[in-house]
């Protein structure tokens, strides 16, 4: 079954937005509901057949109500080439000769929102499963992200049409998913210590040509839509929103065919905090 839904593409030194009509079809959907309900049990089954599709956004210069008017029915907007192709080549390099830093990803809640104290919760280990590092192994990338997306915080927060922040701190992760890995529906800020995430990001790398299948970035609201994991590109969207990872296929299983992101939270400035800047 396929049909017809508007894709959005947006110029990128312009001040209007084209549209025109691509054929899509259901089966990655279909996909999600038949082949996945262990992994995404309630929701999915709930879920009607949406109009799912790419939205490529290199950058969305529109009016107020047309940005309104998009953000109304998208959940992110979406980076591509965001870095420089020489970082983006060397920050894959360094994630595959550093694959001893990267551990099994864990969830962690809070058992009263009032409680600011970090709890592993047993019940959650079949929520997820990828490796991660943190930022003290990769500073130097860290530093390279930060400021280009500080640099343009002011676009990002009017593209997306949220209220502009003080930024505190900008946590970052790098994560690597392989063969059967997945993280199940979430929201990014749903306990006390995570309440000052106010943007998330994820930016994806991965070799060329790409080794892997699946590895969507799904989300459920506004509008249920599918982001395809794309080397050297950045989505930005609101942490409270439900999103997922669809499981990834890689045949050859080698760390080095991972699908890879550099993922996090810019974080608003406590006030005890003062503000970061690029």
């Amino acid at each position: 079954m396929a049909m017809y839904v508007p894709i959005i593409i947006a110029a990128t030194e312009t001040t209007f937005l084209y549209f025109y009509r691509k054929r899509i079809t259901f089966s990655l959907c279909k996909h999600f509901r038949n082949e996945n309900t262990t992994l995404f049990p309630d929701i999915l089954k709930r879920l009607p057949i949406p109009d799912i599709c790419q939205i490529e956004i290199p950058r969305l210069l529109v009016t107020l109500y047309d940005k309104r008017n998009f953000m109304s029915h998208y959940p992110c907007i979406i980076y591509k080439d965001f870095l420089p192709s020489d970082i983006n080549a060397a920050l894959l390099q360094h994630a595959v000769l550093n694959q001893e830093d990267f551990h099994a990803s864990k969830i962690f809640y809070d058992k009263r929102k009032e409680v600011d104290e970090k709890v592993n919760n047993p019940k959650m280990e079949n929520w997820r499963k990828s490796q991660f590092t943190d930022k003290k192994t990769f500073e130097f990338f860290y530093e390279v992200l930060s400021d280009k997306m500080l640099s343009m915080f002011d676009e990002i927060c009017e593209n997306l049409n949220i209220s502009k922040f003080e930024v505190g701190d900008i946590e970052m992760q790098m994560t690597s998913h392989n063969d059967g890995d997945f993280y199940k529906p979430h929201v990014d800020n749903g306990s006390a210590d995570a309440s000052r995430r106010s943007l998330t990001f994820v930016y994806y790398f991965h070799s060329l040509p790409k080794q892997f299948s699946g590895g969507q970035l799904l989300f459920f609201q506004p509008k249920p839509s599918v982001i395809e994991p794309e080397n050297n590109t950045i989505v930005f969207f609101d942490p409270a929103l439900k999103h997922a990872v669809h499981p990834v296929q890689c045949p050859s299983r080698l760390f080095e065919h991972s699908r890879f992101t550099l993922n996090g939270w810019l974080r608003k400035k406590t006030s005890e905090q003062e503000p970061v800047s690029a």
